[in-house]
């Protein structure tokens, strides 16, 4: 069977190949695990040059499992945007992590400037450890984003003294609460508990993408890691 699928992509020279189940998956990538998989945009090289390939649920898995009809159309529809080239195209990715003071000011004063002219979303996230917050991440567009640590394994004191900290604090806090912020997230009351808790504040929530995605989708999970396979565009 592998020397038929071999023969097969020689003679198709196909720009992509859709995987439909385990079984397809694992023959071209060996990769198993659909579930885990499925929406992923993987390459092999098969041909002395790479071939993509988008895995999703096999045709008779969703005649068994309907809800996983949904999550198919998005990744067929993701096969389809990809159809036209060999390679998948760069994302100029502009993330700033662990910032200097200056790095971390700055970015987040232009943030602050920009609210005055107008609504703006803005994606807010924290990650916590035992109790605390260890970091905060802010996007402004699909490529921009800031993460600020607060949290450090090199430091038990923290990533920023006292004073630099209690700046950063209270931009983030004029960010989050403008009237012009547009703030989105997923699972946000745990994050505002925390903001609440620590920096006594709580972000303008405008739109909490799990429950979002819960209300269109109930009977799809609710992970983050699914959401973004079949939202994001990379």
């Amino acid at each position: 069977g592998m020397e038929h699928l071999l023969r097969e992509i020689r003679l198709v020279r196909p720009n992509l190949i859709v995987a439909f189940g385990n079984l397809a998956m694992w023959a071209l990538t060996g990769k198993w695990g659909i579930t885990d998989w499925r929406g992923s945009e993987l390459e092999v090289d098969w041909l002395g040059e790479p071939t993509k390939v988008i895995p999703t649920f096999h045709p008779a898995a969703v005649l068994r499992q309907w809800t996983w009809r949904a999550a198919t159309i998005f990744d067929l529809k993701r096969a389809a945007r990809h159809r036209g080239s060999r390679t998948y195209a760069p994302t100029a990715w502009r993330f700033e992590l662990r910032p200097t003071f200056e790095g971390a000011t700055s970015t987040l004063q232009h943030l602050l400037d920009h609210l005055a002219s107008g609504p703006q979303p803005l994606s807010f996230d924290l990650e916590t450890r035992a109790g605390h917050i260890a970091c905060a991440g802010i996007a402004w567009t699909e490529n921009d984003a800031i993460c600020i640590p607060f949290m450090c394994s090199e430091s038990t004191d923290g990533y920023w003294s006292l004073e630099q900290e209690a700046a950063i604090l209270t931009l983030l806090r004029l960010i989050l609460t403008h009237p012009n912020a547009q703030v989105v997230g997923q699972n946000l009351l745990y994050d505002a508990q925390y903001t609440w808790r620590h920096w006594h504040f709580v972000p303008r929530v405008w739109q909490d993408s799990m429950i979002s995605h819960h209300t269109a989708f109930c009977e799809l999970p609710k992970a983050l890691v699914f959401q973004a396979s079949i939202y994001c565009q990379q």
